[in-house]
């Protein structure tokens, strides 16, 4: 991402140029996986260097999930906040808070490379609607952090709210500027 694109998240074409950079990355990654994944194993040595490489390019899938999560700044009043958080922020307290993914980023992962809808002629457009309902960053404190993982996570990519009865039944309350 470029960063002349970063320093505009207050520019909705941007915000959308960014998020389309990470898409065409992750088509990208994603299809170079599968290719991989398809390639008949010659020996013992190929076999493990694609095994590497598969390593490799989910550990780039995570980094552009990072990434795509943060377009809009990793603290920006534009993310979902819990009261909490925009309390502690407010207080100066920014090492209190942390930028939380609903959607655990290893699941959003192995959804990516397994799923053949993923690959192929709508890839880009398969994969940009399952970031943009999924790929969720969510400023909550530390201590709601740590909360929510004393909670048994089990979110399906079913349904796109589910994480907020979740993050409900961990008894924490949500601003949302979308709302």
């Amino acid at each position: 991402m470029s960063t002349e694109t970063r320093r505009n998240r207050n520019n909705p074409s941007s915000v959308d140029n960014e998020k389309a950079e990470c898409v065409n990355a992750i088509v990208f990654l994603v299809s170079r996986y599968h290719e991989l994944s398809n390639t008949s194993k010659v020996s013992p040595n190929v076999e493990s260097d694609f095994d590497n490489a598969k390593v490799l390019i989910k550990d780039l899938i995570d980094r552009t999930l990072w990434a795509f999560s943060e377009v809009r700044g990793k603290y920006s009043k534009k993310q979902i906040w819990s009261q909490s958080a925009l309390k502690a922020y407010e207080e100066s307290q920014i090492d209190e808070i942390c930028l939380e993914h609903p959607f655990e980023r290893a699941r959003m992962k192995s959804k990516l490379v397994s799923n053949p809808e993923f690959v192929g002629q709508n890839a880009k457009e398969a994969i940009r609607t399952f970031l943009d309902r999924f790929c969720l960053g969510v400023v909550i404190t530390r201590e709601e952090h740590r909360a929510l993982n004393r909670l048994e996570r089990n979110l399906g990519f079913n349904d796109a709210t589910v994480w907020r009865e979740f993050y409900r039944q961990a008894g924490i309350e949500l601003v949302d500027p979308t709302e």
